[in-house]
């Protein structure tokens, strides 16, 4: 690692040879400087830093930074410049007190907006009411058809003896698999049975992502 934060421009000059530097506080703030240096002197007082080598978070973020010094050696350089420029950005944030890892990689979704994990799980499920339709209802005239006898069949398992104990597996039971019980397992871990007209839209959506 060096001491200078690269700037973004700088992937895309030379992304293959370019690594993820470990930005030192006075470098950019003085008086950031200032600080780490009586931390340091601190801590040569009251303990070794070697104490501190299996900090969990000490850790993580070495990690982190051989990650993103991967990438930025071997991937694109749009992607690269990316992961260069939230990384500096996280570890400039710390340094003044905010550390929200999530919002500095853009994890947070907009005020009103759907989250990361609320999307994919809309996806998951629509993709298994598909599922349903195709392996278990093909024969019915209409997505009308399929998405009643589908909303039928969610009640039935949801009020049956298998869901209460099933709700909090992370996947379904092997002996499922294959089985219509392993696609209502599948949608009802992504939430509520939904109206049968919203159903039935989902399917008329076929080879779309269903958000």
């Amino acid at each position: 690692m060096t001491g200078a934060v690269v700037e973004p421009r700088a992937v895309r000059k030379n992304p293959m040879n370019w690594e993820i530097p470990h930005p030192s506080p006075a470098a950019s703030d003085p008086a950031a400087g200032n600080d780490a240096r009586r931390r340091h002197a601190k801590i040569g007082k009251s303990q070794s830093p070697a104490d501190d080598r299996d900090n969990p978070s000490l850790v993580a973020i070495r990690r982190l930074r051989r990650g993103v010094a991967i990438i930025v050696k071997h991937g694109d350089a749009e992607t690269a410049n990316w992961w260069a420029s939230r990384i500096n950005e996280y570890e400039g944030s710390v340094r003044h007190g905010f550390n929200r890892l999530d919002e500095i990689l853009r994890l947070i979704p907009p005020k009103g907006g759907r989250s990361w994990a609320d999307i994919e799980k809309l996806k998951q499920r629509d993709h298994w009411l598909r599922v349903a339709a195709r392996r278990h209802y093909s024969g019915c005239p209409s997505s009308t058809a399929q998405a009643k006898l589908i909303v039928a069949a969610l009640k039935r398992f949801k009020d049956g003896d298998d869901w209460p104990e099933a709700k909090s597996f992370a996947s379904p039971p092997p002996a499922w698999v294959g089985t219509p019980r392993e696609c209502w397992f599948n949608i009802l871990k992504c939430g509520p049975i939904l109206a049968v007209s919203t159903l039935r839209r989902i399917l008329d959506r076929e080879g779309e992502d269903g958000v």
